[in-house]
């Protein structure tokens, strides 16, 4: 599921990169708009994430000779573009944070890795301890990774539903999270006229 891994990539830290790198001026006007500018800036980083999988997915397979029903594909897109989502809903909460914090790039990478471990990407859960599965079932890119192997496995939509529907609750909760962080950071720096600081 090296392709799962690569849409975190593309969601979570380019995302991050995002914020951090673009100049305050050209920045601190968007926190004023609505919050759907804010999604809509992901959008992008989500389709990234997705076409980058999507094509490591493909070359991984050919280089591996892995061979999937020709069915699986959809579901196997559907499963990256769900947790291209999640992470991209990740990366807006590590963003807001990112305009409290002056350096995010040691905290993006604990994160990074943290997923890679909990979510079962590199470890299957059955073998992590108990409590790093039970941690791992409120983490993006979980139940869409094992989406993605019951559906190369030849599970059908009706298989996965549930797993992709978990993975989309997790992404709207930590949207939800970042948008309510993102405008109290913007109150905050209004309050104390630091806009600019941040």
């Amino acid at each position: 599921m090296s392709a799962l891994r690569v849409a975190l990539i593309g969601g979570l830290l380019s995302f991050r990169g995002l914020f951090n790198w673009l100049h305050p001026a050209l920045f601190i006007p968007t926190l004023i708009v609505p919050p759907l500018f804010q999604v809509g800036r992901s959008l992008p980083a989500m389709a990234l994430g997705a076409a980058v999988s999507l094509t490591s997915f493909a070359f991984g397979a050919l280089l591996l000779n892995v061979e999937i029903a020709a069915g699986a594909l959809p579901l196997l897109v559907l499963a990256m573009a769900t947790a291209a989502f999640s992470c991209a809903a990740l990366g807006i909460a590590h963003a807001a944070v990112a305009l409290r914090v002056r350096e995010l790039a040691v905290f993006s990478n604990l994160v990074f890795a943290v997923l890679l471990v909990f979510c079962g990407v590199n470890v299957p859960l059955d073998d992590l301890p108990g409590w790093m599965s039970t941690v791992a079932q409120v983490l993006p890119v979980t139940h869409a990774v094992e989406a993605g192997r019951e559906a190369a496995a030849g599970a059908g939509f009706a298989d996965v539903a549930d797993l992709l529907a978990a993975e989309l609750a997790i992404g709207a909760a930590f949207l939800v999270l970042g948008l309510a962080l993102l405008r109290y950071y913007e109150h905050v720096a209004r309050r104390r006229a630091t806009l600019e600081l941040t």
